[in-house]
């Protein structure tokens, strides 16, 4: 410890020397007060500052008369550890590609399957990517930074497409890609081709601390996955608006926003939790929002889908099955991105 550190707290200690336990913390707040210190931030030297803190904070833990004993420097006393504050949450700006087949020969196709996951996990870019299946149909559940990192996928997988698609192993049933304007128009050149339907972000938030990481994880994230038609966009955007504000205060969910099909009037609830425990949290806090965005002359349900492990499956079913949602269950696939310890920890390979 610094001499002048060292010294401050020393100065500190013979401050509060023979303050009863009563007068303790009101002692520690004048003295913090008279140095000109603010609640738990301080310059130096921030040693004495956490002290009268921890004092204040903790008066009721204080002996009868304070004694120098009592603030023992050597070692240094036990000073409340500060919580680092959160750091920024990457944007719902992020690019998802959503393609659904048919599987005509499941022992053609599968090899095929195990061949894109792969390639993909070589790319710097893919936040998340990997196979479910519901009977015969199966859905590529991927996401990637930005549009550039969605055409260096498309690159890098070509030879897979067209072996998913030659006569007899599977057939492409419809593709949509997800994401801001700006990082649309990037990848329209190479993807229009496919019949792409195109739909841009309209609000959202995500809470991933970082979309990629050298930590290749397990693919075992829930997401559920309901489309709309608009009939009102008036009566529709406020219900959004609620949606996402009400879903932000959910510990498990990972993400969570709208996108709109440019140019016409398909509404996407792009979303994802932890697990089935979650998404049903998720649907109960959601639920009078449901129900007021289904009122005649405000949207229409089209389709609902559910895609997440097998155990998780069974732990969303009973809620949802009355809405006539399909059960996709992931097959492979794996994940990169980071968030918080206590919101989502997976296997890592």
């Amino acid at each position: 410890m610094e001499d002048g550190t060292h010294a401050f707290l020393q100065w500190t200690r013979v401050q509060l020397e023979g303050c009863t336990r009563d007068k303790l913390r009101t002692r520690a707040m004048d003295l913090r007060d008279a140095l000109g210190l603010t609640p738990h931030q301080a310059p130096l030297p921030s040693t004495a500052a956490l002290l009268i803190d921890w004092i204040i904070d903790n008066q009721t833990r204080a002996p009868e008369v304070a004694h120098p004993e009592d603030f023992n420097l050597n070692p240094a006393p036990a000073l409340r550890p500060q919580p680092a504050p959160p750091g920024p949450k990457e944007s719902y700006g992020f690019c998802t590609i959503q393609p659904y087949f048919t599987m005509l020969d499941a022992s053609r196709a599968m090899p095929i399957m195990a061949d894109f996951v792969a390639r993909t996990k070589n790319e710097q870019e893919c936040i998340y990517y990997g196979w479910s299946i519901c009977g015969d149909k199966f859905f590529c559940r991927e996401a990637y930074t930005t549009g550039a990192a969605v055409n260096a996928h498309l690159e890098n997988v070509g030879e897979c497409i067209g072996a998913i698609l030659a006569s007899g192993v599977a057939t492409l049933d419809g593709i949509s890609i997800h994401g801001p304007a700006q990082e649309l128009e990037l990848v329209k050149p190479g993807t229009a081709a496919l019949g792409t339907g195109y739909y841009e972000v309209h609000s959202g938030f995500t809470n991933f601390d970082s979309f990629t990481s050298d930590k290749v994880s397990l693919q075992t994230h829930v997401s559920i996955q309901p489309t709309f038609t608009i009939l009102d966009m008036a009566k529709v955007e406020p219900i959004m608006a609620e949606f996402v504000a009400r879903t932000g205060t959910e510990a498990g969910c990972l993400y969570y926003g709208w996108t709109i099909l440019q140019g016409g009037n398909k509404l996407f609830c792009r979303e994802a939790y932890k697990n089935g425990a979650a998404l049903n949290a998720h649907l109960a806090n959601v639920g009078d929002l449901l129900n007021a965005i289904l009122q005649p002359g405000v949207a229409t349900l089209d389709n609902l889908e559910i895609h997440g492990p097998a155990e998780e499956l069974d732990v969303c079913r009973p809620g949802t099955e009355a809405l006539g949602t399909k059960y996709y269950e992931i097959y492979s696939g794996f994940s990169k991105y980071g968030v918080p310890g206590e919101l989502y920890e997976s296997p890592h390979k």
